[in-house]
């Protein structure tokens, strides 16, 4: 098993979530089976590890060299864990059990940090700006945001990866007795999962976009 299925398990036990393993074959199923109030689960746990640019940067800080990282591409790493996570939640979920993908993030402080934004910029879309410009004004004004909508990227809509209902992160930093589970909610999962399923665990923090026009670049709310 890997880090992220035994901390999974670890947190099940502990929250009292009746869970099963689901057993391997030629075909990559899910992970697991959960049963909570009577609702069946299918969910599937991937690992995030370290990148080679991260361990160079690890290396190099260790030796008192300062350093910077980052990506090109905001939530890559999420986009592509979406989109292998959905093919297998599909083969179970047959459109009549909602599907959880749990992020297990096991990479070392300062790197293991999953922001809700990467997540929402993952699902939805990349951020697009609208500003209005001035023109033959002097001085010259400075510009105003006039708008925010989500854009190219996304990983979720009503046509694909339906059978994602939750995007789950957890992070192996923590003792596992501490760790906390944050789900996200996904809008257009073909079976949603009820807020009220998780709602009697305290170790579980769920969000939702907030209401917003078709295109409107909301915010996370919590549920």
């Amino acid at each position: 098993m890997t880090k992220g299925e035994i901390g999974f398990q670890e947190f099940c036990k502990t929250n009292s979530v009746a869970f099963e393993r689901i057993s391997t074959s030629t075909d990559k199923t899910p992970d697991y089976k959960l049963i909570i109030r009577d609702t069946m689960i299918i969910a599937e746990v991937k690992d995030i590890e370290m990148n080679e640019e991260e361990k160079d940067v690890r290396k190099k800080m260790e030796t008192g060299q300062v350093r910077s990282w980052g990506t090109a591409q905001i939530g890559s790493r999420v986009r592509d864990a979406i989109g292998k996570a959905n093919r297998q939640l599909r083969k179970l979920t047959c459109g009549k059990f909602p599907g959880v993908l749990v992020l297990f993030d096991n990479r070392p402080w300062p790197f293991n940090v999953v922001w809700p934004y990467e997540i929402k910029v993952a699902m939805y879309g990349f951020e697009i700006l609208y500003f209005s410009v001035s023109k033959g004004v002097s001085p010259p004004l400075l510009p105003i945001m006039t708008g925010r909508r989500f854009g190219k990227g996304r990983k979720c809509s009503p046509l694909y990866n339906t059978s994602t209902s939750t995007l789950g992160v957890m992070q192996s930093n923590k003792p596992y007795k501490g760790c906390e589970l944050v789900l996200y909610h996904n809008k257009y999962s073909s079976v949603q999962l009820s807020p009220a399923t998780f709602s009697n665990i305290d170790a579980v923090k769920q969000f939702a976009l907030r209401p917003n026009t078709a295109d409107g670049f909301g915010e996370w709310e919590a549920i």
